[in-house]
């Protein structure tokens, strides 16, 4: 029997480096999965969204665009995996939590669908490099291994009314 318990990890964070690939995988004893945003799509939501302001109101924005580009491949890999994850236990590498949770309600809502946390239980903890998805978005990211999915014009166009909307 598969097991549905997941584990989560970003490999380079997205408001850390901008221009680099980001990739998020879960990966559990038996199967794993990755998506890449990729450094262009990155620059350009940058260039579109991320105000230059270092006043506490331009960092809370900043922060909205980052927690929907984060909570966007979290909908991704979960919608590309629906039938595979019951459980998902996720690195504290972006939060806080709760908008995480905010943001993935705002997603299912934009899309029409029930809210993920319906049907699969997450919890926040730290996961560090021992972790089997920390391993896998780090192979990923240095070439090792083909990413699963890459997030297309349509995924960026999509996330892009996406951040317009959830301003």
């Amino acid at each position: 029997m598969e097991d549905k318990r997941f584990e989560m990890d970003l490999a380079n964070q997205i408001e850390n480096r901008w221009t680099k690939d980001s990739i998020l995988a879960i990966k559990n004893k038996e199967v794993g999965f990755s998506i890449k945003i990729k450094t262009d799509d990155k620059k350009l939501l940058k260039k579109k969204f991320v105000i230059k302001s270092k006043d506490k109101t331009g960092k809370k924005y900043n922060k909205k665009v980052v927690m929907t580009i984060y909570s966007f491949l979290i909908y991704k890999v979960i919608k590309l995996n629906k039938e595979r994850i019951k459980k998902l236990y996720i690195c504290r590498d972006c939060g806080p939590s709760f908008l995480v949770y905010k943001y993935l309600s705002k997603i299912c809502k934009y899309y029409k669908e029930e809210p993920i946390t319906n049907y699969i239980r997450f919890k926040f903890r730290k996961g560090g490099k021992k972790s089997k998805a920390h391993k896998l978005a780090n192979t990923v990211l240095k070439g090792r291994k083909k990413e699963d999915y890459c997030l297309n014009k349509q995924d960026i166009l999509e996330l892009e009314d996406l951040i317009r909307k959830l301003r």
